[in-house]
């Protein structure tokens, strides 16, 4: 992963991308974290990354688990064998 101070992001950023286009960006601001460019290279990547930040799929995730942990889940084992998988 690349570090780059927010002051110099205009004239590195081109640099990163050009030099290392699948390589992560933090970006700080005096010293201190205060973003991140992930490099998102595939359609897939871009479908999970906007799946997985979504808070409405976010909160199904946890009322899943939550459900799970009170025993009203389903196994992953028992999940391959209704879908046929096992």
């Amino acid at each position: 992963m690349k570090t780059i101070e927010l002051s110099q992001l205009g004239s590195e950023l081109a640099d990163a991308v050009q030099n290392s286009p699948s390589e992560d960006i933090l970006v700080v601001v005096d010293g201190k974290r205060s973003g991140y460019l992930l490099w998102l290279s595939e359609d897939d990547d871009v479908f999970d990354y906007e799946l997985t930040s979504d808070p409405r799929f976010k909160a199904r995730v946890e009322e899943a688990r939550k459900r799970f942990a009170a025993g009203r889940g389903v196994s992953m084992d028992e999940a391959k064998r209704r879908l046929g998988l096992d």
